[in-house]
């Protein structure tokens, strides 16, 4: 026992002791609840410790569902109204407290059954007294059904520091039903091993909200941990939050149907290795309501350690998706890595949700579908992102849109990335703008300089950058001041294309090198194979000295 623990124990016996039998009779306790009043008529809290209730045996050899049971109908029976109007559910308040040990639990329910509350009641609270780990309920139910059932009667729930082992493949860890009234769950320092169907099971018309995962780790294989279905549920069913969580698993961490706002935050995904294709994160359904459809994930690093290890699957008809300082580069150098299709985002006859990725690592390939008449054309960017099995970052993409339509197609942009360490590789494009029917192209601009900051010398050779497929080259500028290339002799400068035949784009010759110049051409190049996307500025004496603050400008779209 903690220190903190033993002295709010030791502070809650003193006020017992201090308040005598009268109190203890007057609030009704009895099989081993403990009850604090405070003098100035602040809410009261009971601690129930569930080693008080015959029945329990934490060595896990027989099941201890009796003495669950009756730890939670005395928690239940200690309700109590509101002091004043400000509430008008019940109050909970209350602590169960699970001394270290391993319980076997046998009866769906015996955890937490909202139905012994009767009434909405706020405020239960279940807490493992122990070192991490040390406290595990091992589920291993007679017949189908929850360990934890709450249909519509419980809210602000609290889990600590607590191991929940599943034996229990056709069975949830948790249920739960609202119509307005279950919502608000708290897991902290939890731990959720074994073999269960669902984790969380979601139903009803309305909230089932604000879900908080604190420290957690989940080990074991399920369906979907976080699960909400097509049938009698609702897009009520909002906040679901995930901070500093260790995700070891091959099976799918949620999937929703309806309802979102989902954040992650400083999350690990390892171990993960499915035998067949799945996804992480399953955002399903086509047709939501607003203020719904947000999905972001800060400082996530996931191991994709198969071929099937995907990401993220997204039906999304609007809203946003959000990746940002995320790691997903510990497989890239596996032979399957460049065919993992990482994000699959098929809106069908919509424009889909904004997709965001920034400053993150990627690992195979992202698809993007499209139907044949979406209400407008989706925009995804990536930002400062890390193709890691591609030369070139555009190849990382796969596009399909239904009946050919390629017009359709969604436009995605590129900022600032790179491909797998081809430093000449340059990644600013708006991918797809050549075919879609309506695209906006920005104009970029590239700069020639050796390691030094000049141009290039004669024995330095040429410098090489590679624009994206399908740019087109507007502007081409040579600008050689007075007295940059020495003081006599021939000088001068090509721009020229990739090809085996080469396609001169600029040229600048001088003589004598010190007089200087300038060229400003205006080509309109289509740089339509990678050869004619290769870009080469070519010192055209072999003896010429660098440039010395002269420059050379490309200029671009797509």
């Amino acid at each position: 026992m903690t220190p903190f623990r033993r002295q709010f124990f030791s502070r809650l016996a003193g006020t017992v002791a201090g308040a005598g039998a009268a109190l203890a009779s007057s609030v009704g306790i009895g099989g081993g609840a403990i009850a604090r009043t405070a003098q100035d008529g602040r809410a009261e809290e009971r601690v129930v410790s569930v080693k008080d209730f015959a029945g329990l045996d934490a060595t896990g050899s027989s099941p201890s569902d009796q003495a669950f049971s009756r730890a939670l109908k005395e928690v239940a029976s200690l309700k109590r109204k509101a002091l004043g109007d400000e509430n008008s559910n019940r109050i909970g308040n209350k602590r169960i407290v699970l001394p270290p040990g391993t319980y076997l639990i046998t009866q769906p329910g015996a955890l937490v059954d909202s139905g012994v509350f009767g009434e909405r009641t706020q405020g239960l609270t279940i807490e493992g007294d122990g070192a991490p780990g040390t406290v595990v309920i091992i589920y291993q139910p007679a017949m189908p059904g929850p360990l934890i059932k709450n249909n519509d009667k419980l809210l602000v729930l609290r889990f600590r520091n607590i191991q929940f082992h599943g034996k229990a493949p056709n069975s949830d860890l948790i249920d739960s039903t609202s119509t307005g009234g279950a919502q608000d769950y708290a897991f902290d320092d939890c731990i959720f091993t074994g073999n269960w169907r669902y984790g969380a099971n979601l139903t009803g018309g309305n909230n089932n909200s604000e879900w908080h995962f604190g420290r957690c780790s989940w080990a074991g294989k399920w369906q979907s941990f976080l699960y909400v279905g097509t049938a009698n549920t609702s897009d009520q069913f909002l906040n679901y939050w995930f901070d500093h969580c260790k995700y070891w698993s091959s099976s799918t961490w949620i999937d929703m149907a309806k309802g979102g706002n989902i954040k992650l935050t400083d999350c690990d995904v390892s171990g993960y290795e499915p035998a067949a294709q799945t996804y992480l994160f399953n955002l399903r359904g086509r047709s939501h309501a607003r203020g719904v459809c947000s999905f972001k994930a800060s400082g996530l690093r996931v191991e994709q350690k198969t071929r099937f290890a995907g990401l993220m699957y997204c039906e999304w008809e609007q809203g946003n998706i959000g990746f940002k300082d995320c790691d997903f580069s510990s497989q890239a150098y596996q032979p399957f890595a460049a065919g993992v299709m990482s994000a699959l985002f098929s809106p069908g006859d919509s424009s889909g949700a904004q997709v965001v990725f920034d400053n993150c690592q990627i690992m195979g390939r992202h698809h993007y579908t499209t139907g044949q008449a979406p209400a407008g054309q989706g925009r995804s960017s990536y930002r400062n992102c890390d193709f890691l099995n591609y030369t070139y970052p555009d190849e990382a993409f796969v596009f399909s849109e239904s009946g050919g339509q390629a017009g359709r197609r969604r436009a995605v942009v590129l900022e600032s990335c790179r491909g797998n360490g081809t430093g000449s590789v340059y990644a600013d494009a708006e991918v797809g703008w050549d075919v879609a029917a309506i695209a906006t192209v920005k104009q970029k601009i590239v700069s020639f300089k050796s390691a030094f900051g000049n141009l290039p010398s004669g024995a330095d050779g040429p410098l090489s950058v590679v624009l994206p497929l399908h740019a087109i080259i507007l502007r081409v500028i040579v600008d050689v001041p007075a007295g940059a290339l020495g003081s006599g002799g021939k000088a001068g400068y090509t721009v020229q294309t990739g090809e085996a035949s080469t396609t001169a784009l600029a040229a600048l010759n001088l003589s004598p090198a010190s007089t200087g110049g300038r060229v400003d051409n205006q080509p309109y190049f289509r740089c339509s194979t990678r050869q004619k996307c290769t870009i080469s500025l070519v010192p055209t004496v072999k003896d010429q000295p660098p440039g010395i603050g002269a420059l050379v400008l490309v200029e671009y779209i797509g």
